[in-house]
């Protein structure tokens, strides 16, 4: 239970220094000690929001913006289903708005739309590498069309000359 919350103290953290102070150098301090507390979790618990978010951060502050991107939208995806299970449980009269929203304290409305502001910003952050493979694919087409250009002269050529015989 201790390193789950340190996890929670070191991302909230982490999260300030990225995102609201906008201190990338300052979060990058806390890479390594993030990294050494995601490798002492149980194996077995990868249904933890707090350890996508925390698997996102230390993706991001490495440059791996895409599996950044996966563990955002896992985090995202756990939010959510948080979020309709607390609904459900309301409606059900399972427990009360307040019980809800204690439940939903760190994970509320307003921290889920931050994440997927977070996953937009991850995305076009990833975009320079995807424009780069479009580049090499954009590139090996131009090799392709320039070599059937030149078959297709060789082609020509060559039926002219046949013809001529």
């Amino acid at each position: 239970m201790k390193h789950w919350a340190q996890l929670a103290e070191l991302c909230k953290k982490i999260n300030h220094l990225m995102y609201e102070d906008k201190d990338i150098a300052s979060a990058n301090h806390y890479r390594e000690p993030l990294r050494q507390l995601l490798l002492s979790l149980p194996d077995n618990d990868f249904m933890a929001i707090i350890r996508q978010e925390g698997e996102a951060l230390y993706c991001e502050l490495s440059g791996n913006y895409v599996n950044a991107i996966k563990y955002r939208k896992k985090e995202i995806q756990l939010m959510e289903r948080l979020h309709k299970s607390v609904r459900k449980s309301i409606a059900a009269k399972e427990y009360d708005q307040s019980m809800g929203e204690s439940i939903l304290i760190d994970r509320d409305q307003n921290v889920l739309e931050k994440r997927r502001v977070i996953l937009k910003d991850l995305e076009m952050k990833n975009l320079p590498s995807l424009s780069s493979s479009r580049r090499s694919i954009t590139r090996t087409i131009l090799l392709l069309l320039a070599i059937s250009t030149s078959l297709a002269l060789g082609l020509t050529t060559l039926m002219f000359f046949l013809n001529r015989m």
